[in-house]
């Protein structure tokens, strides 16, 4: 139906200490774990100005070099821990808000490209941040975390089930 699509061997390049699953490169599982290292203090503050830039910018040219510099973070499975990093550590609305489109977009996108533990990480980590924070988050990254909750909980809806004793 096109919702999912299976990713290149490009996009499965893994950060720092991943390990690759499965035996076909087109169909190897990169185990992309939402705790690995995120974003240097300087990186983070780029990203919030970048964010900043792209949802409140002051002329066009300053939003299209905001989206240029934020694009990567859609567009692979190797940026979820830096995309952890700006919503666990960002005093920024905005930084946070893309923070969390993008990794809605990436999980739709290569969703086959995260082991089964690491699916489960990220559905308790959401879980989790949602009732940690619910009462301070504006209603605009509210919406984007509970519309990526959702997300994962529906693409992950039958992981596990092979082990079933029906």
């Amino acid at each position: 139906n096109g919702y999912r699509r299976e990713s290149s061997t490009a996009e499965h390049v893994a950060r720092r200490g991943a390990r690759h699953r499965g035996s076909g490169a087109a169909r190897r599982r990169t185990t992309t774990a939402m705790s690995d290292a995120g974003l240097s203090d300087d990186e983070l503050r780029q990203f919030e100005t970048y964010a900043t830039n792209f949802y409140a910018p002051r002329s066009t040219a300053q939003h299209e070099e905001a989206l240029a510099a934020l694009n990567m973070f859609e567009t692979s499975p190797t940026h979820v821990a830096a995309l952890k990093h700006v919503l666990d550590n960002s005093d920024v609305d905005h930084a946070k808000v893309y923070a969390a489109s993008a990794l809605c977009n990436v999980v739709q996108w290569h969703w086959n490209s995260f082991a089964v533990d690491t699916r489960e990480h990220m559905h308790h980590y959401l879980l989790n941040y949602l009732m940690d924070n619910a009462t301070q988050l504006s209603r605009g990254l509210k919406l984007q975390m509970i519309k990526l909750l959702v997300r994962v909980t529906k693409l992950g809806w039958f992981d596990g089930d092979d082990d079933d004793d029906d």
